[in-house]
């Protein structure tokens, strides 16, 4: 399968390499970033690229340090390939393609059980840290989009997003997991004036894990697992068994639905505004009356982005601004086995308790200035970016509660030069990082005085190190290489290497470590 797909890639590049035509071999990522109409999520806007563009790449990523949160690798490696095209097929249809495969693997892991950490609402952890081991995980991803303009004035446009990917640790106690995320989403869009042009946009996304846990070395020991209900608080089971949050012979799925509706505003075709509102749905367990849903929950996610372009002779300014806001609420189902003399055993439900409820608000801005641009590339880039949000969560295990608030900030500076040498490009990139956050790690109570936990525990060794990597100041810094071949009219050929470098600002008190040093070299080219 790690050699099927690779095989699969390479014809699809041979096949898009027969059929670019002979365009002016440009940058992808410039051409990406300054077409007011290809950041949009209405698929119907790819209908408004005129041309043909595409990229093929493969990349060796090598991490290292101790300055990692709970769920990444001291020493790890990944591997990555693909290939994404933008072109019009004929005037009535346009068309746009993603395949992409990568491979991980990160030695001395363990801690979080799911692929993702942070995507869920409930959190699984090893309970000890003495259990690390090999992880790899694999992912494959194909999308595409196709947009039809059956008058000047209207368009319209389907596309669908596939990804599917598996995760294993190769030391017990093992963990199993297979991943699909599904989305599918359609839209149109309506030139009103020469000015104005609005769309509307539906979509509708899937994603589902399913997880188990095993034991294939010595049996003899006992391992445990932590359930986090919302902020590092829960309770502790063992690995044994399908009764229990993991269980160990039969996978268990982690289902989320998205529904989202956007509504596209273009002015002047270089001032794009999007307003998007999204609807989640999910659960943990089966649904059926024999097995177990030990968990449903929802919320919502609105949020606005926008880009105005403004060309100044051959120099362009790109600014993006992007915020929102999003809430989650997640309940445990309280239930009990029961077996019906002379009957199946079944599941039966007592009540529901709300255990987390998370609110988040978030804004970015991205200012970039391009000079000596040219048609498809630019010699001179200089930005600067800044991201920001502010989450607080509460948690209740009736009598008792917890919560947490958590602000984080970063801030990049970054510029990229080409030097111009006949068919020859030379390009430097260089960036400068600061970040920082601060809040209150955790704040405990009850509802009723004079109880104690019990078997409720707080995973303070989790805890500890998530919250320090979240908000111990840091800097960094990034350095990059590339050097790019022109061939005829529409190929071009590059290698890049890059190195980039992370230190916290003082020596970490829970973390292993205060530095991280990621090297990655690709290959690829645009034609």
């Amino acid at each position: 399968m790690k050699f099927r797909f690779p095989a699969i890639c390479a014809m699809f590049l041979c096949l898009a390499v027969n059929a670019a035509g002979q365009e002016a071999a440009r940058d992808f990522r410039f051409v990406y970033d300054t077409n007011p109409y290809l950041t949009l999520s209405n698929p119907s806007a790819v209908s408004f690229w005129d041309g043909r563009i595409a990229t093929a790449d493969v990349s060796f990523e090598k991490a290292d340090g101790g300055l990692r949160d709970i769920g990444e690798s001291p020493d790890s490696w990944e591997v990555v390939a693909g290939t994404e095209s933008y072109f019009r097929i004929s005037d009535l249809v346009a068309f746009h393609g993603l395949v992409k495969w990568s491979d991980f693997s990160g030695k001395d892991m363990g801690g979080p059980i799911m692929m993702f950490p942070g995507y869920d609402p409930v959190a699984f952890y090893e309970s000890t840290e003495e259990t690390v081991g090999t992880r790899q995980r694999e992912l494959y991803t194909l999308g595409g989009e196709i947009a039809l303009t059956p008058s000047r004035r209207f368009r319209v446009g389907a596309g669908i997003n596939y990804q599917a990917g598996d995760q294993t640790k190769i030391k017990d106690p093992r963990f199993s997991n297979i991943w699909m995320d599904l989305n599918v989403n359609a839209g149109v869009s309506v030139i009103i004036t020469d000015w104005l042009t609005m769309g509307t946009s539906v979509s509708w996304r899937n994603t589902l894990e399913n997880v188990k846990g095993h034991i294939y070395g010595t049996t003899d020991r006992q391992y445990f697992i932590d359930t986090d209900k919302g902020i590092f608080f829960g309770t502790v089971a063992q690995l044994d068994g399908d009764y229990n949050y993991i269980p160990d012979s039969t996978p268990r799925p982690m289902n989320s639905d998205y529904l989202s509706g956007a509504l596209q505003l273009v002015f002047w075709d270089k001032f794009t505004n999007e307003f998007s509102y999204t609807v989640r749905d999910g659960y943990y367990g089966k649904r059926s009356s024999t097995t177990a849903t030990f968990f449903e929950f929802g919320g919502s996610k609105l949020s606005y982005s926008g880009q105005v372009l403004i060309p100044a002779g051959r120099s362009l300014h790109r600014i993006a601004l992007t915020a929102g806001t999003e809430m989650l609420n997640n309940y445990e189902n309280k239930f009990k086995y029961t077996t019906p003399e002379g009957g199946n055993t079944v599941v039966d439900y007592t009540g529901q308790e709300l255990v987390l409820n998370k609110q988040m608000r978030f804004a970015g801005f991205d200012y970039r200035w391009y000079g000596g641009v040219t048609e498809g590339r630019a010699s001179i880039m200089a930005g600067v970016s800044a991201d920001w949000d502010s989450m607080k969560l509460t948690e209740t295990v009736y009598p008792f509660w917890r919560t947490q608030t958590l602000t984080r900030l970063s801030a990049e500076l970054f510029c990229q030069k080409n030097f111009f040498a006949g068919s020859n490009i030379f390009t430097l990139d260089a960036a400068g990082r600061y970040a920082f956050g601060q809040g209150t790690k955790k704040r405990d109570g009850t509802y009723v005085e004079g109880i104690t936990s019990g078997a409720l525990r707080s995973f303070d060794n989790y805890l500890d190190k998530h919250f320090e990597f979240e908000t111990a100041p840091r800097t960094g810094a990034s350095l990059a290489l590339t050097y790019t071949r022109l061939i005829g009219q529409s190929f071009a050929p590059w290698i890049k290497v890059e190195d980039s470098f992370t230190t916290l600002l003082s020596a970490p008190e829970f973390l292993t470590g205060k530095t991280r040093n990621i090297i990655t070299v690709s290959v690829g080219c645009t034609f």
